[in-house]
């Protein structure tokens, strides 16, 4: 702050001396010697704006070291800074941080039990993670192959009409065991009628004894091209059920 101040009364110094010039009520002497005496103020001013100037560089250049080291001290610390985790009796999970919860009780689906989201508007879409819970029969236990069967073939069947996924794929399955349930992941591809976008679906279906838990991430194929995978990895090892 002082090196501006400097600055804005070299400023004033010369206004004053511009006005001071046309003054007709001082001698000619003494309108000199007040010019002089303003130019060598103005001088050693601009000697401390100079002295300033060094001292200002110098210390952004400290500055810029500081901010490389803290980056690289950044780098090394964990990913979970980039993470808020949401909890409640059901389950707990993390998301990236900043993005949007949504109210889960306006889409009138007692399943939903937790929504985010993050515009995408170079897309026109919001890259989103939701979580489903329904009960589990004690006596007809719903087998993760059955629960991918189902949802691979309502998508491919019924996901235009009903929910604007147009040719969906099943592009991978990857058994993923969680505590002592045999749970899995899927991962597919579609395309987005409204918006044209293409677009890679990854769900983690974890059948319990009591409930079915579902977590589904749904990005755009860039987003998913360029950070997605670690994220999806990160909420999915995020995962907690009570017991």
């Amino acid at each position: 702050m002082r090196l501006r101040y400097v600055v804005l009364a070299i400023a004033a110094i010369f206004s004053l001396s511009a006005c001071s010039s046309g003054s007709t009520t001082s001698s000619d002497a003494d309108l000199k010697n007040k010019i002089s005496a303003l130019e060598n103020e103005v001088a050693s001013l601009k000697k401390e704006n100079k002295k300033l100037e060094e001292k200002v560089n110098l210390a952004e250049t400290n500055s810029s070291k500081n901010e490389v080291a803290q980056s690289a001290s950044k780098t090394e610390s964990t990913s979970d800074e980039s993470y808020t985790t949401y909890s409640s009796e059901l389950f707990s999970i993390d998301y990236p941080k900043g993005w949007d919860e949504i109210d889960a009780s306006r889409f009138n689906t007692p399943l939903l039990k937790f929504a985010v989201k993050n515009d995408n508007l170079e897309k026109m879409f919001s890259e989103n993670i939701n979580v489903t819970v329904q009960k589990n029969s004690p006596f007809l236990k719903t087998s993760v192959d059955d629960i991918v069967d189902e949802t691979v073939n309502y998508f491919i069947s019924s996901g235009e009409e009903q929910a604007g996924i147009k040719d969906f794929k099943k592009t991978n399955f990857k058994p993923k065991k969680f505590g002592n349930s045999e749970a899995g992941i899927l991962t597919g591809s579609y395309k987005h009628v409204e918006t044209g976008n293409d677009i890679v679906l990854t769900q983690y279906f974890v059948p319990t004894d009591s409930i079915i838990l579902t977590v589904s991430i749904t990005f755009t194929q860039s987003f998913y091209d360029e950070q997605g995978k670690d994220i999806i990895d990160h909420v999915f090892e995020s995962l907690v059920i009570p017991d």
